[in-house]
């Protein structure tokens, strides 16, 4: 799992730390800049390496992250893993391993706060902006990642006979 998010403060990117511990004591192996950058290590070869060998890759919207990736401004962070995920979604034509993940501001694009990039818009999202159902959201992230979902269709019945 590789997680996107811009640095919007330190609170959020403590949040976006715990994420990934939870996503780690989950079984799933996640690559977050926190743990494995340092100085004189490549923020592009670091994203680059991490969005292509991802099986899952989670951006984690708030609205400085749709800011940033819609206006693709910033060279070696958000809006630079943001052109790679896009060229990814068009090469494959399959989006469903990128996950968005509404952490702070609004789904809606006709809002001031909204938090989910353009090219995002339609896509379902796991919703963490309310702190107190954050276990309630992480769980279906986790049915999500380990593909395990909630409900599963019963058997295909018989045909009546006519």
């Amino acid at each position: 799992v590789f997680v996107s998010y811009s640095w919007d403060d330190q609170a959020h990117k403590d949040w976006v730390r715990q994420l990934a511990e939870h996503l780690q004591q989950n079984g799933l192996e996640t690559q977050l800049d926190q743990w494995f950058m340092r100085a004189g290590k490549s923020a592009a070869l670091f994203m680059e390496q991490g969005l292509r060998q991802a099986d899952f890759i989670l951006c984690v919207l708030t609205p400085e992250y749709a800011r940033k990736a819609n206006d693709r401004d910033s060279p070696s962070g958000t809006g630079y893993e943001q052109q790679i995920i896009t060229g990814q979604i068009l090469s494959r034509l399959n989006r469903s391993n990128v996950i968005p993940l509404l952490c702070k501001g609004s789904s809606r694009p006709d809002q001031s706060d909204c938090a989910i990039p353009t090219h995002m818009l339609g896509t379902f999202f796991v919703d963490f902006t309310d702190n107190a159902e954050y276990n309630k959201s992480m769980g279906q992230l986790l049915r999500v990642l380990h593909d395990t979902p909630e409900h599963k269709p019963p058997p295909l019945g018989l045909p009546p006979s006519f």
